[in-house]
């Protein structure tokens, strides 16, 4: 789902930057304790929405909030 969501427009910059949220990720669970996802602000396949995987799509947040927000849009 993340490669047919990431646009072929998007700039070498604006894949480093993708890449930084799965290290950032990856450094926050690892120096917390805590595992953290990458997620994806506007779902890649919600119910209602088809977001992108770029790089203002994206979050690090806690695993459980993740698994709790599920497909769904938060505040939607």
């Amino acid at each position: 789902n993340k490669i047919q969501a990431t646009p072929s427009w998007l700039t070498p910059i604006q894949l480093a930057q993708i890449q930084e949220f799965f290290d950032v990720c990856s450094a926050v669970s690892m120096q917390t304790g805590v595992k953290h996802h990458v997620d994806h602000i506007c779902p890649l396949l919600g119910k209602n929405v088809r977001g992108l995987h770029v790089p203002w799509n994206l979050q690090v947040i806690p695993a459980v909030e993740n698994i709790r927000k599920s497909n769904r849009v938060e505040g939607a």
